[in-house]
């Protein structure tokens, strides 16, 4: 990597030249390769568009994925990526159909999914036992025992980028049919762990079961061993709909009620007051790291267990109409 910061300080076309040809086997100096990486640019400005969508619209496409082990180098995207790249038209409404996105935009199934992207002895542990007959099978070539890795400027073996081929959608699909055309069951368990029903059970306070006669209470039961079931059960359960859209514009990106932005208990370096940075050298595995603390001032998670109790009973007693949980998700 220090090689290539040097030469792209010489000269940066070359630079990126020698960056293509060997990460993407692209000569851009020649007329196939600049065509290769028109492509390829334009995929990079899809994803950023599906990652856009997906946590402000709702994800538009299930089944598109980015085709290269590598990203574009960003001055190639040039100054003006409207007018370039997309026609004059700012927003990317759909994506292109063919061999890296299915015409299909609607999501894998649970086992689908994760056929393509577990190892084998994954497979072996979460998936029926038909799944992992395919993978060191008719999909063998999909889960290679040695495969390469590139640092690309990294230090340590999971920061790297692993070469091995992208999952072929029409075969993975036709090989899982043929399991079940050979005779293959899900279980009951299975089965429900495999749907892609987006409905979904949630849970609420409701204050009329905190009222009922205490004999006539039932328990609620703990669903984590670290934590002990409630005497009372208080919930009031009903199914909801909402993502049943996944794939279509699903959810409107808006300021709910009564929120007030910038959030003022929302950390962010407007108002943090960071008193001092300071940065430390750490070693582990002899690998050199840094690492850049920032002083704050206390807030109420710093605060010892009896203050913090204090000011939740302080809190219950306030006239607060709303409460937002898991701001911002």
């Amino acid at each position: 990597m220090s090689v290539f910061v040097k030469q792209y300080q010489t000269d940066a076309n070359e630079a990126k030249r020698q960056y293509y040809m060997a990460k993407l086997d692209m000569d851009v100096a020649q007329p196939k390769g600049k065509k290769d990486l028109q492509r390829l640019l334009y995929r990079y400005l899809e994803g950023m568009q599906w990652v856009l969508f997906y946590y402000y619209k709702g994800a538009q496409h299930w089944r598109w994925y980015y085709p290269y082990h590598y990203a574009p180098m960003i001055s190639d995207l040039g100054t003006d990526i409207v007018d370039y790249f997309l026609d004059g038209q700012k927003t990317i409404t759909h994506f292109r159909t063919d061999t890296n996105c299915s015409a299909n935009p609607k999501p894998y199934t649970p086992f689908q999914q994760l056929l393509c992207i577990f190892p084998v002895k994954s497979l072996r542990q979460f998936l029926p036992a038909g799944y992992c007959e395919i993978a060191e099978g008719s999909l063998k070539e999909f889960f290679p025992d040695d495969f390469d890795i590139d640092l690309n400027g990294r230090t340590l073996p999971w920061e790297a980028c692993i070469l091995i081929p992208f999952a072929d959608e029409e075969l993975f699909l036709e090989q899982e049919k043929r399991l079940f055309d050979r005779g293959m069951q899900l279980s009951k368990e299975d089965w429900k762990r495999n749907t892609c029903s987006f409905s979904f059970e949630a849970y609420w306070y409701d204050h009329t079961q905190d009222t009922m006669d205490f004999d006539k209470r039932k328990p609620l039961v703990s669903s984590l061993r670290q934590m002990n079931d409630l005497k009372h059960d208080c919930s009031a359960m009903e199914m909801r709909h909402e993502y049943e859209k996944c794939g279509q514009f699903c959810f409107d990106s808006k300021q709910l009620p009564g929120v007030i932005y910038p959030q003022p208990d929302f950390p962010s370096m407007q108002w943090l007051n960071v008193t001092s940075l300071k940065v430390t050298e750490k070693f582990i595995n002899k690998v050199r790291f840094e690492s850049l603390c920032a002083s704050v001032p206390a807030t109420l998670e710093d605060q010892s267990g009896g203050d913090f109790e204090d000011w939740i009973y302080n809190f219950a007693e306030s006239k607060a109409a709303e409460i937002f949980v898991n701001f911002p998700r």
